[in-house]
């Protein structure tokens, strides 16, 4: 069972080093594999793209920490209760926008663990895709869709679209005649359950 016992901190500073910002987040889920002192053993194919785009973790010289220093005593303390008593935890990271959550399990290995970065999207992009041209929604709509699928509000979609929000808000209630929902929280529902029909999808990372 998965505890949920975050780590959260006070007293945070005001300046934070901020990651380089990616373009896009990643489509599937990406892990690594580390020892309980936070050595890197091993990592998923586009695991230090995606800590980039997540902005709480930095690895440095094969070693993964949190980028807010206040979050570096907890996170090697976190890492040694899941080696010893082999039981999954979230961990509160702090990044310069939000706040996030990683998962850290088992490794497998005496004294390895495996990191677990947030999934940004609740469906992969090939998958959205063949959803969308399965209701027929526009290339449009399905940018509309996939925006929102990041967690974007409407707002920001437009925002990130350049264009207007009454707009997009147009373009969702297309797709939501289209996909038969009365609300986005039906869609999103039904997104996240889709099955992946893409190659570069996994259940779970590589190593994990």
């Amino acid at each position: 069972m998965l505890s949920t016992h975050f780590p959260f901190q006070t007293n945070v500073p005001e300046t934070v080093e901020v990651a380089p910002v990616a373009k896009d987040p990643p489509d599937q889920i990406v892990g690594c594999r580390i020892t309980r002192d936070a050595r890197l053993v091993d990592m998923d194919t586009g695991f230090e793209s995606a800590i980039r785009w997540q902005g709480g973790l930095a690895l440095n010289a094969e070693v993964l920490m949190p980028r807010h220093p206040t979050l570096h005593k907890s996170w090697l303390q976190i890492l040694s209760k899941v080696a010893h008593n082999q039981e999954a935890r979230l961990f509160c990271l702090l990044t310069d926008e939000s706040v996030s959550h990683v998962g850290i399990l088992p490794g497998g290995q005496p004294g390895q663990l495996c990191v677990r970065l947030p999934q940004r999207r609740l469906c992969s992009s090939a998958t959205l895709c063949s959803y969308a041209s399965l209701i027929g929604l526009t290339p449009r709509e399905t940018l509309v869709t996939d925006k929102i699928t990041q967690g974007l509000t409407p707002a920001q979609v437009a925002c990130s679209l350049q264009t207007r929000e009454s707009t997009v808000r147009t373009q969702i209630k297309s797709v939501l005649a289209k996909s038969d929902h009365h609300s986005v929280r039906e869609l999103l529902i039904t997104l996240a359950c889709l099955p992946s029909v893409s190659t570069d999808d996994r259940p779970v990372g590589r190593l994990l």
